[in-house]
């Protein structure tokens, strides 16, 4: 099942820039040896579905334990993203994952495929982070966004601090990057936002971990550089071989890659 998963998202990463959400679930933590719990995060008439995945109990006690919100991108549901979530608990990360309104089991909405974004998937991020430090009494709360989450993760970090970030896929520029969208899909990407992504990037005082591939055309290293470039002290990037979303497939380098974020989050 693991490989499948691995085989689908490289597809996804590959072939697919839209939004395009899925209902079901493809597997479950409990499927990748994960112990979790799934809860619901209710805010006025939206539902929203929460994993909250425990951490490798080896690694917890090699290491101290810390907590991450995943952000995902525009395809599936949190299970197309559970490669991810076994990479970060295997770690020794608690990992808290979410579905958007209309994903997975969480309430239907409205999504047209040529969007970016939704501004409404941030309202739901910052609910889940509020759960997080509301119920699970996580006070240092670090974040992994991915691709579409790296749109949507500033807009939340304008009011949520984050202890930490590490991101992949990261989109710099909004309109950067439906332009490029438009060129390679040969369709119109619609950008109905007035946010301001370069701004919010340079807002957000918490340290920056950031994986680019060295394939990919539409978060390339270019727009990472940029991002980095705003706080050096506080910033870094590492390049890995492969498209975008692809550094969990980089395997000749995947050890170095586990040693870098453990390296960045513990570190001063």
């Amino acid at each position: 099942m693991k490989s499948i998963l691995l085989f689908s998202l490289t597809l996804y990463s590959i072939f697919s820039f839209s939004i395009t959400p899925k209902a079901d679930y493809v597997a479950t933590p409990k499927e990748f040896g994960i112990e979790y719990k799934e809860v619901f995060v209710t805010n006025k008439d939206v539902k929203i579905c929460v994993w909250i995945c425990e951490p490798n109990q080896v690694r917890v006690q090699e290491s101290r334990s810390k907590s991450v919100l995943l952000a995902y991108g525009d395809y599936g549901n949190m299970s197309y993203y559970l490669s991810y979530i076994s990479f970060y608990t295997k770690l020794g990360f608690r990992v808290i994952s979410f579905d958007y309104r209309g994903f997975g089991k969480s309430s239907s909405f409205g999504i047209a495929s040529n969007r970016l974004f939704y501004e409404e998937f941030a309202v739901d991020m910052k609910n889940v982070a509020a759960y997080c430090k509301r119920n699970l009494k996580i006070n240092n709360l670090g974040f992994v966004a991915l691709s579409m989450g790296t749109i949507i993760a500033p807009i939340v970090f304008q009011e949520e601090k984050a202890e930490f970030i590490i991101a992949e896929g990261c989109v710099y520029d909004i309109n950067t990057s439906a332009d490029r969208l438009k060129q390679i899909k040969r369709r119109e990407i619609v950008v109905n936002t007035e946010y301001n992504l370069p701004k919010e990037w340079d807002k957000i005082k918490s340290k920056i971990l950031i994986f680019v591939a060295n394939k990919d055309d539409i978060t390339n290293l270019e727009d990472t550089q940029k991002i980095v470039f705003q706080d050096i002290s506080k910033r870094k990037f590492l390049v890995y071989k492969g498209d975008h979303l692809s550094m969990l497939n980089d395997n000749e380098n995947l050890e170095k890659h586990k040693n870098e974020i453990n390296l960045f989050v513990n570190g001063n």
